[in-house]
């Protein structure tokens, strides 16, 4: 469908011409519809729609104007950067904008989100040990590193607390290890696409990739790391109040300049954290879930890899760039028949630029540091 339909994708116009269908309003009566497929519930849910026999998952988004483009512009720098990701595009329907993504994996294939990845592990884990609670168990403790502030924790009940605190590269890296449905092989290579995770959501701003926002894509005979997805939050967006937040960026790089002092951009900029981290150690206050911030976060991964993750990160370097943000832009342009107007386009490239520098000087700091 993304090659038959061009520009914003209007799903009642879609409805109409494969189905013949006119929606007029009645959400109960379409989600009735053997072509519609619902995930979630109300006027806001998400739902399936089936053309030509493949499935299409409409997503609204809150503030579209900008949330949409985290979405677009992270799959242009996904292709540029051969990873595997979801493909978006603009669509609308009932009045609210949003994306349009092809189902990723087929019959085939089963995805298995990072949360059911934990929770399986600690069932297993339950159950290999004699049902012993998992958080007074000292083997289970040293093992994945968990603080001391999650003795009073009840893992079951406050599952989130501890997935936040094992949704890190070291942490799934020991318990795919685990898994006795991956081989050498697939885990070799999952291990390096992780890395690859990793260092995207550190380029490109992405803040929100909490365990069900990756996964692995399992078939009879081999197992994989999802293609990415769920990125609307990239690029310094999916933020409350963008516009103010915009304002006051912009704002403080001017005063930067003038006081040569960037510590307020950056308090700004990093006003999340990155939520899929290197290693336990990230996690810097466990109470609010607080985690390191992407410059920090990369220093980690420079000092803990070797050559290979230097490779890797230069590759990085070497693509995102400004000038590859502004080839992104008006490929997705052209591609979803919109413009970004020129308030986005400005908060964007400021969110941009600054990271990519910061991320810059934290490779060469290190970089001059290991060869001394």
């Amino acid at each position: 469908m993304f090659d038959k339909y061009h520009g914003v994708l209007h799903i009642e116009e879609i409805l109409k011409k494969e189905y013949q269908y006119e929606f007029n309003g009645d959400l109960q009566d379409l989600y009735e519809k053997s072509f519609i497929e619902l995930e979630g519930d109300g006027v806001t849910a998400l739902f399936w729609i089936c053309v030509e026999n493949e499935n299409y998952l409409f997503k609204p988004l809150e503030n579209p104007p900008f949330n949409i483009w985290g979405e677009l512009l992270s799959c242009e720098f996904a292709k540029m950067l051969e990873i595997p990701c979801a493909e978006y595009r603009v669509a609308s329907f009932n009045g609210k904008y949003g994306v349009l993504s092809k189902r990723m994996n087929n019959a085939q294939e089963t995805l298995i989100l990072g949360c059911e990845i934990f929770q399986e592990f600690l069932n297993s884990y339950q159950s290999k040990y004699n049902n012993t609670p998992l958080l007074i168990n000292e083997k289970f403790l040293n093992l994945y590193q968990i603080p001391k502030e999650f003795y009073h924790y009840d893992a079951y009940q406050q599952k989130r607390y501890l997935f936040n605190h094992l949704n890190n590269l070291t942490q799934v890296h020991s318990i795919l290890k685990q898994r006795e449905d991956i081989n050498e092989r697939d885990l070799s290579n999952i291990l390096i696409q992780l890395d690859q995770m990793l260092l995207f959501d550190l380029f490109t701003l992405q803040m929100d990739r909490h365990p069900n926002n990756w996964g692995l894509t399992k078939t009879s005979k081999t197992i994989k790391l999802s293609p990415l997805f769920d990125n609307s939050t990239s690029f310094g967006l999916g933020y409350p109040q963008i516009s103010e937040r915009a304002n006051l960026l912009q704002n403080e790089i001017m005063s930067a300049h003038f006081f040569k002092d960037s510590s307020r951009i950056n308090t700004i900029l990093y006003q999340s954290s990155p939520n899929f981290t290197l290693s336990p150690f990230n996690m810097v206050d466990i109470e609010s879930r607080k985690k390191d911030i992407s410059p920090k976060v990369l220093n980690d991964y420079l000092e803990l890899k070797g050559i290979e993750g230097y490779k890797l990160v230069e590759q990085f370097l070497n693509v995102m760039t400004e000038e590859n943000l502004d080839i992104s832009i008006i490929r997705a342009e052209r591609i979803n028949g919109i413009k970004m107007d020129e308030f986005t386009s400005s908060y964007i490239h400021n969110c941009f630029e600054k990271n990519i520098e910061n991320l810059q000087d934290t490779f060469k700091a290190v970089s001059k540091r290991k060869c001394k």
